[in-house]
């Protein structure tokens, strides 16, 4: 009888530590965000998505626990040059970062398994390190792995580029702003051509 009590009463105790983890970690998650809106950045009812930043900001730091960063969430952000994506987000919708011209660099976490067409038009570049969906090339190009699809090739890119062999798409905008693009070869297996 007695091991049964001490078994009980160590369950409560780990429950009340997870709870008040838990709390903890929701608390500093809440006064991020609460920041952030004061400051005109939008969420939805949950605080999961982040659904549109103004357009005023230099940099932000997306706050751990958001798992979406909206469609056309930060389009038209002229002025980002900074962004930090926490390893909570797994999707990053379509147009995400359109137009972020002087956004120099983003870095994809490992947990995004998803990511929409035109997501990262206008950026100077995309990393994606530890990710097993994207991977990027040699030439700085966005590819999905799981649906073989070219995402973006980045502005900077000068000359003729060969769209690998295992790419059967190739997604809407991912040649965005690449006015020194001189010419793309299209292997045989593309059976898609975003518009």
């Amino acid at each position: 009888m007695n091991r049964k009590i001490v078994l009980s009463i160590c369950a409560v105790f780990f429950c009340f530590v997870l709870f008040c983890f838990v709390l903890f970690v929701g608390a500093v998650n809440s006064a991020e965000i609460s920041k952030l809106k004061s400051q005109g950045v939008r969420f939805s009812f949950n605080n999961k998505t982040l659904v549109k930043c103004p357009n005023n900001f230099t940099s932000i730091v997306i706050p751990s626990g958001v798992t979406t960063i909206g469609r056309s969430a930060f389009s038209g952000c002229i002025f980002l040059t900074s962004v930090t994506i926490p390893s909570s987000v797994k999707i990053i919708g379509e147009s995400a970062f359109s137009g972020c011209i002087f956004l120099t660099s983003v870095t994809i976490p490992s947990n995004v398994t998803t990511i929409g067409e035109g997501a990262f038009g206008g950026v100077k570049s995309v990393k994606a390190e530890g990710n097993t969906t994207f991977t990027i090339d040699k030439h700085g190009a966005l590819l999905n792995l799981k649906n073989n699809e070219i995402l973006y090739l980045p502005p900077s890119f000068s000359g003729s580029y060969t769209i690998p062999s295992c790419v059967k798409t190739i997604g809407k905008n991912a040649f965005f702003n690449c006015s020194n693009l001189t010419s793309v070869t299209i292997p045989d297996g593309v059976t898609t051509i975003g518009y």
